[in-house]
């Protein structure tokens, strides 16, 4: 129950952010190329991580992460696994 809550407040919240656009978000803003991401839904099911992004051409991004995922699974037991995400993202638009 607690997992489907947050998923909902996660959407209603990115939702209300995605129709909230003005006219003058069509202009050009100042592109960065280093971030820092953070899935909020992650923690809901049991993984934990924080990307660094860096952006080296307007459609390309390399992401590199700690992760940690503890996972609990009904009559087994639960997963302590830590980890390195290493990635490569592509926007498409």
């Amino acid at each position: 129950m607690k997992t489907i809550v947050l998923i909902l407040f996660a959407y209603i919240l990115f939702q209300a952010n995605v129709m909230a656009q003005k006219a003058d978000s069509l202009t050009p803003k100042k592109e960065y190329k280093h971030s820092i991401d953070f899935c909020p839904i992650s923690p809901a099911i049991g993984i934990y991580a924080i990307h660094y992004c860096y952006k080296f051409s307007p459609e390309n991004e390399f992401i590199i992460a700690p992760s940690y995922m503890n996972i609990k699974h009904k009559g087994i037991g639960h997963t302590d696994a830590p980890g390195f995400i290493i990635g490569y993202r592509r926007y498409l638009w």
